[in-house]
């Protein structure tokens, strides 16, 4: 492997792998609700119980993109402390 090749074949952070339920499950031991993680989701709370339950299936690509983005700015927010 050539050095070009091994600077492309980075791995991805963990937040752009994990799955939907994993996400809200790094939100809630952060400390946040169901309630909070919709508000800010900007959907139900039971959208996200089902998501959290594996029982939603096929979770769209914006609620998606907003937990992912709730877990980064956690993370930012924790390393700035």
């Amino acid at each position: 492997m050539t050095t070009a090749t091994k600077t492309r074949t980075q791995t991805l952070p963990k937040v752009f792998t994990q799955a939907p339920d994993e996400l809200i499950c790094t939100l809630i031991k952060a400390g946040w609700t169901q309630g909070q993680i919709a508000d800010a989701s900007d959907t139900t709370q039971s959208t996200i119980c089902r998501i959290y339950n594996s029982s939603h299936k096929n979770t769209s690509y914006t609620i998606v993109d907003k937990l992912r983005q709730l877990v980064i700015n956690l993370d930012e927010f924790q390393v700035a402390q």
